[in-house]
């Protein structure tokens, strides 16, 4: 089960590579932003359901240190304190003063996650330039955690 969940994450995941760079979109094909990617992907696959957000400021990363975007991730998520990293878990980088980018990890170490320096959603590899210097977090989501556990207790 935790298997066919991973998969058809990463596959809706790459049914957006390629959509334009669009900040506070959501719309496959359209524009997403990374926040929004992560989202939609996760209500697409029925692992959360539609979740709105309130308006954030292109920047907001450089000029307030609410970890908003964080608590979103983490009330769906548990924090992963090391490997290994899965199809479908989600990453979260440090830039600015806050976690402010994410993306889903593919196979460790490539993610797909919304570029507003490439404009789109594409693949990218997360230890390397220009992400490998940022401080990163990666989670689980919570039913695919428990799907783990269970495996390793049978």
């Amino acid at each position: 089960m935790e298997e066919e969940k991973r998969k058809k994450l990463v596959e809706e995941a790459k049914s957006w590579i390629g959509t334009p760079f669009h900040h506070e979109a959501r719309i496959k094909g359209a524009g997403v932003d990374c926040g929004m990617l992560l989202l939609e992907v996760f209500e697409h696959v029925g692992l959360i359901p539609h979740i709105d957000v309130k308006h954030y400021p292109r920047d907001f990363m450089m000029h307030r240190a609410e970890e908003w975007y964080l608590s979103i991730v983490g009330a769906h998520t548990r924090e992963l304190n090391g490997g290994p990293y899965l199809p479908g878990d989600v990453i979260l980088f440090k830039h600015g003063r806050v976690f402010s980018h994410g993306g889903i990890i593919t196979e460790w170490p490539t993610i797909i996650h919304a570029s507003s320096q490439d404009r789109c959603v594409c693949e990218a590899d997360a230890t390397s330039h220009p992400l490998h210097h940022l401080k990163r977090k990666i989670f689980r989501h919570k039913t695919l955690w428990a799907d783990s556990l269970e495996q390793k207790t049978v």
